[in-house]
This record gives C-alpha cells, structure tokens and sequence, in this order.
C-alpha cells in the first residue's frame, strides 16, 4: 500500500481549546474558509494523550477531526518526544494516531535530543522512538519534524530521517525576514543526512520579541510552490488568528503569482 503524503496548504494547530472559542465546528469551517487542504493536530505528548479536556475528559481532537472531514480537510497527527522512555511514548503516539485513524503523523524532536543538552549522546533514544512510531504506523506516512538548520543542532538527525517519510523542517525565520533564502538553506543542510521530500513549516506567530511579516509569509509560500514541493503549512493557528495573518494565509495559491498584501490591523 502506497502511502500518502500531505499536499497543498496546511495549519499546525497545537492547543484547541484556544482556536475559536474550542468549537470544532467553527474551526472547521474555518479551515475551509481559508483554504487548508490538511491540517495537523497535536495528539500526543511524550507519554500522555493531548488535547484532552482536562475537565471533563472530553477528546477534542476527535471531535475537531470529524467536522474537519465533513468539509474535505485532511487530518494528521503529530507528537512531541522527549527521549526519556521511547517506548512509552511510541505507544502513546502509534495508539492516538490509530484510535483518530489520522491521514499520517508527524513525530516532532528538539532540544531534548541534542547531545549538549544532555550530556550525552541520544543516539539509541531518537532511533528507537523514531522505529518504534515508523513500524507501529506501517499505512502512514511519517514525518519528522524539528530545527530549521541540522549544522547548528547536535541532534542524532540520521537515527530520526531513517525512519520517516518526508521531513518537516520548521523554517522559522525570527529577527531576519529572508524567509526564501532559510528555506533553501535549511533544504541544502538536511540533504546532508537525507534524500527525502520536504514539507516545510512557515511561521505565523510572534515569538521572543519577534514577528514574521506579510511579505515574508508570502515570499516563503512562493518558493515552496516554486521549487516543486507539494505542500507546506505554517505554525501556529492561534498565532495567525490572535496576530492577524489569515488574510494573508487565506489568500496563499498553490500556484506561483502574486498574492495581494491585506493590511494589518492596527495594534
């Protein structure tokens, strides 16, 4: 069985409960509105479920999962790890992952694998969570996910890109607005460790001080399209909501062109 990968525009949503008042109807519709053909949901965290009312226990992320199908939206989930019991968390991911029947899943992997952090090499701990979720998810296409540049990252990047689909490099160009140029960069230094397709993720949000603008959105959309990659999408849905950026987003073609510029608010 082939498996499939994302195409077209997509949205990371990481916290429902703070997306449009939590409503999954809303949301969906939403994400019609403005033109996702997939989004991404976070369904697990390390050992733990996400996206669980804590309250009433109620799963958001499957009542967000079947209105998003009832409008044609492509679903995947995705994880964060930390290394400290890959086997906990692999089952955590590939059980969510199945319990939703998400499209694919994106295995999501930072500092907490970096030798320098650790003081150690997390070698056996990345290529064992990264098989485990791979083998346990043998219809889905797997993603890895984590820094925009591997040469700045003491990652063990080949346990993790030998066991994925495509790679999802966060290009999130803080403090310099290049964004085309990160994106090229950050393609060149991954072919370093592997050959794979990209799905690279934009920015939408502000974040220690800094703010993408519209027109580093727009310039990063474009080279995507231009370099013949098939999808993208960008982090995070609440950023883009709260900071004003959906009508630009919205406004994103999968087609090379110009994009009209939509104001920003006035803060």
């Amino acid at each position: 069985m082939a498996k499939t990968l994302p195409q077209g525009k997509g949205m990371y949503i990481w916290r429902i409960e703070r997306l449009l008042g939590g409503d999954p109807v809303a949301i969906a519709a939403r994400a019609k509105e403005l033109g996702f053909t997939w989004v991404a949901i976070k369904i697990a965290d390390g050992y733990l479920p996400y996206n669980i009312d804590k309250v009433t226990k109620k799963d958001l992320a499957a009542e967000l999962i079947a209105e998003l199908r009832k409008v044609g939206v492509g679903v995947w989930g995705w994880t964060y790890a930390y290394g400290n019991n890959p086997e906990v968390d692999a089952k955590m991911a590939i059980s969510r992952a199945l319990q939703l029947a998400v499209d694919g899943f994106i295995l999501n992997a930072e500092a907490e694998f970096k030798t320098s952090v650790r003081k150690r090499s997390m070698a056996r701990e990345a290529e064992l969570t990264a098989r485990l979720i791979y083998e346990g998810l043998p219809d889905m296409a797997i993603g890895f996910s984590s820094f925009r540049y591997p040469t700045l990252h003491d990652l063990p990047w080949a346990k993790f890109l030998k066991y994925c689909d495509f790679i999802q490099t966060q290009v999130y160009w803080m403090g310099v607005q290049n964004s085309a140029a990160q994106l090229v960069r950050s393609i060149a230094e991954y072919r370093l460790y592997s050959d794979l397709p990209f799905v690279p993720a934009g920015w939408c949000d502000h974040e220690h001080g800094y703010a993408p603008t519209q027109q580093s959105i727009i310039e990063f959309h474009q080279k995507v399209v231009e370099l013949g990659i098939q999808a993208d999408l960008f982090w995070e849905w609440n950023g883009m909501e709260k900071f004003g950026y959906a009508d630009t987003i919205g406004a994103l073609k999968w087609e090379l062109g110009d994009v009209v510029i939509v104001p920003m608010p006035e803060p």
